[in-house]
């Protein structure tokens, strides 16, 4: 008789030396989470990879490689060779002995090897395991465990994270979990929930007219580009020297003020980070019931930095002063004003992922809520600088000439592209 998904993970965390007196313990912290007083947020339940960020403190186990990893927390081949699933996650290319021997760990083509083994047909990427096991194994994985039904109520979140941003896997269990509507479960890296009973019940006092996410699996958002420097204001002139007289007439005369330098020109915006890509989670249940509202959703890209503003011209210096006989220097002209730069791009959207719902009983219903990344918005323009004062003087000098050029602001960055949500190996609009 096949095993229930709770029964099944018990018995896969056993063989890793979580058993029912770890598991227990875990029961109690979850009990206990609400009332935590690392609860910073009061609508936020974390369980993080990370034990200092982790309401809940996470158990690890040590997966030796990546065949393992596939049975214990991933979707089983016959899902795709014999129940027809899609199987939506990228394939990489085909390996080729260079490519597998400059490969690094976080490589854009490893971590799709990766997903594509454990959350696909892993024949296909076959040529990839001996390097996936050489760069990625022993591979350290989260587990956070309960003997009781885990509750998500309204207006809750429960953020499941890797805040290393390297997508270590999580791994959920429990007999039962119950998404109050307005909760949600929310995962920013990739794992697996392992539970025989995934409801959604409606909220005590009815239903909302701007339906939030159930579940979702959402990139974080990235970083802006700094704002470039304004451009530093031109040196000021020196004043000259005032004349010196004899009895009757000027004997030296008054020297006149050195012009004031240009201002410097402005240091571009930098560009914004690209948005991070949700990563994929499989969600294998006994039985599902109520109404899902699922995303799978990048995270926006950064905001480009502001352009620089140019810098002032610098004040020309005044002219030495009059004496009794000699006449006052000429005012040095003011430099001209510095040239502005140009705003930094807005970053690139993520790129969604997938969810697989995996079900055998039960008439749940859908809403896919997944959008594309958000782009991140370009900098802002910036003007030139003002020119400098003239110096006074005999005569006064010229103002520097403003710099009127305005730097363009940065462009928008792309979207990034939406992700999908599958259930029993089906993809929902």
């Amino acid at each position: 008789m096949t095993k229930q998904p709770y029964e099944e993970a018990r018995t896969a965390l056993a063989e890793f030396g979580i058993k029912d007196a770890q598991i227990m313990a875990m029961t109690s912290d979850f009990n206990s989470a609400r009332t935590s007083p690392m609860r910073a947020n009061s609508d936020q339940i974390v369980l993080s990879t990370d034990p200092k960020l982790s309401q809940i403190p996470p158990r690890f186990i040590r997966v030796p490689d990546v065949e393992t990893l596939k049975r214990i927390g991933g979707i089983p081949d016959e899902k795709f060779q014999s129940e027809d699933w899609d199987n939506a996650l990228p394939i990489p290319s085909a390996a080729t002995p260079g490519v597998l021997a400059q490969a690094r760990p976080q490589d854009k083509v490893i971590c799709d090897a990766l997903f594509a083994y454990v959350y696909g047909d892993s024949s296909k990427v076959q040529d990839y395991r001996d390097t996936l096991n050489r760069l990625r194994f022993p591979m350290k994985v989260a587990v956070f465990a309960s003997e009781d039904a885990i509750i998500v109520k309204s207006g809750e979140v429960y953020v499941i994270s890797d805040p290393s941003g390297h997508d270590n896997p999580v791994s959920v269990v429990a007999p039962e979990v119950i998404i109050e509507e307005g909760g949600t479960i929310s995962w920013e890296t990739t794992g697996t929930m392992k539970t025989d009973s995934l409801i959604v019940v409606p909220r005590e006092h009815g239903t909302s007219d701007d339906p939030v996410n159930s579940y979702q699996s959402i990139g974080g958002d990235a970083g802006n580009g700094a704002n470039g420097n304004n451009g530093d204001s031109g040196k000021n002139g020196k004043n000259g020297s005032a004349g010196k007289d004899n009895k009757s007439s000027c004997d030296v005369a008054a020297t006149n003020g050195t012009n004031g330098s240009r201002g410097e020109d402005a240091a571009m915006g930098q560009d914004g980070t690209a948005g991070p890509a949700a990563s994929p989670v499989y969600v294998d249940t006994g039985t599902m019931n109520g109404h899902f509202v699922a995303a799978s959703n990048g995270g926006k890209g950064g905001k480009g930095g502001n352009a620089g503003k140019g810098g002032t011209g610098g004040s020309g210096g005044d002219g030495g002063a009059a004496t009794s006989q000699c006449t006052a220097g000429k005012g040095g002209d003011g430099g001209d004003g510095g040239s502005p730069a140009k705003g930094g791009n807005g970053g690139k959207g993520g790129d969604g992922a997938s969810i697989f719902f995996n079900y055998k009983n039960g008439s749940p219903t859908f809403d896919n809520n997944t959008t594309s990344g958000s782009s991140g918005d370009g900098g802002h323009n910036a003007n030139g600088g003002a020119g400098g004062t003239g110096g006074t003087g005999s005569t006064t000098g010229a103002k520097g000439t403003t710099n009127t050029d305005t730097a363009t602001g940065g462009t928008g960055g792309a979207g990034g592209k939406a992700g999908s949500i599958y259930v029993n190996g089906s993809s929902i609009g």
